[in-house]
């Protein structure tokens, strides 16, 4: 189901609620206070942590339902966030590129090109989703879906444009040789490399976000690569990366639910160096995690348990990773250090 990140709207608006696992308190709580308020509330199913962002947004009063007296510090944000593994909004239609805004610089650079002067193109002739430019057949989408009653959906490549999403007459226009097709069937890496010289002036917001994308091992991906084909460890990814490419409008509190779930260990890392970038932008995360990497690098770590599920949920130690290390209490603890033993490396962020 859809999921939206409700924070404290300026004007009266709908807002969404989801049905959250901590209990019908809370949500009926929540619900309860928004309409008090004048808003229009929607109640359509969610998990747990982006019920946390909805009410964590709204008001401290509605705290009380989970136990708790009051919220302090939230006047430091200036919004809260959820980043999930859910697959990304828009489908086969939308890619990388588009997704963090980095189509906008190159379809203006193709449309400088004197070729394109000279036919009279636009900027709207270099996306394939508007009528100047996409193939009419498959609506810029490159391939045809066929919809089956029982099986899932056949999908082929457009006859018309054979994938390739353009009219052929925007495909005769190139850059350095290569036309808007072609950049979209590039991966990052080879893009990263492709846009690096000659420098034009609109290229220098597409070198930098790709060598992001690149650096946090998002290089293989291509281009022009349909949203809903990104693993969810991908697309968690490429939203952090949308949030570093666009101008800080203020320190923002991420939520993230055991983000390294299903991720190798390279790519563990990578998730880190971004967190680290977030992080040296004065935004704050708090991350639900059992990865001692991550929990060793945290600059102050709550120790739930003494167990899992039933037998859990009690705070056994707070403080930074070396001093959960000391409490013999732990199993957080007793795992810390022994990762501490065998490694001398200082891994926390700035």
């Amino acid at each position: 189901m859809p999921k939206k990140v409700a924070t404290a709207p300026k004007k009266k608006e709908k807002i969404a609620l989801g049905a959250d696992p901590m209990g019908a308190v809370l949500k009926n709580a929540v619900k309860k206070h928004l309409e008090s308020e004048g808003y229009k509330v929607i109640d359509y199913g969610t998990d747990c942590a982006e019920n946390f962002v909805t009410y964590f947004g709204i008001s401290a009063k509605t705290a009380k339902a989970v136990n708790c007296s009051s919220i302090k510090g939230l006047e430091q944000f200036h919004q809260v966030r959820h980043v999930d593994r859910e697959p990304l909004r828009g489908g086969s239609t939308s890619m990388p590129i588009t997704f963090t805004g980095l189509f906008e610089p190159i379809r203006s650079l193709f449309a400088a090109t004197a070729d394109a002067q000279a036919r009279g193109f636009k900027k709207p002739h270099f996306s394939c989703l508007t009528k100047e430019g996409g193939c009419e057949a498959c609506g810029g989408a490159g391939i045809m879906r066929i919809k089956m009653d029982f099986l899932a959906d056949v999908v082929t490549p457009c006859e018309d444009c054979h994938g390739k999403r353009y009219k052929p007459e925007i495909l005769e226009v190139a850059y350095e040789g290569i036309n808007i097709a072609g950049i979209l069937g590039m991966t990052v890496t080879e893009a990263t490399v492709f846009f690096s010289k000659p420098i034009s002036k609109f290229l220098k917001p597409v070198i930098y976000g790709l060598s992001v994308l690149d650096e946090i091992g998002l290089g293989y991906l291509q281009l022009g690569q349909p949203l809903d084909t990104l693993s969810g460890g991908e697309a968690q990814r490429l939203r952090l990366v949308d949030v570093l490419l666009k101008p800080s409008t203020g320190p923002t509190l991420f939520l993230f639910d055991e983000p390294t779930t299903g991720l190798h260990f390279k790519d563990t890392e990578r998730l880190l160096t971004l967190f680290g970038r977030l992080i040296e932008q004065g935004h704050t995360i708090i991350v639900i995690e059992h990865n001692l990497d991550v929990i060793s690098r945290a600059h102050h770590v709550i120790d739930l348990g003494p167990e899992g599920g039933d037998e859990g949920g009690a705070i056994i130690t707070c403080g930074t990773a070396e001093e959960i290390a000391a409490c013999k209490n732990s199993h957080t603890g007793r795992a810390l250090l022994q990762r501490f033993k065998k490694s001398s490396q200082k891994t926390s962020w700035p």
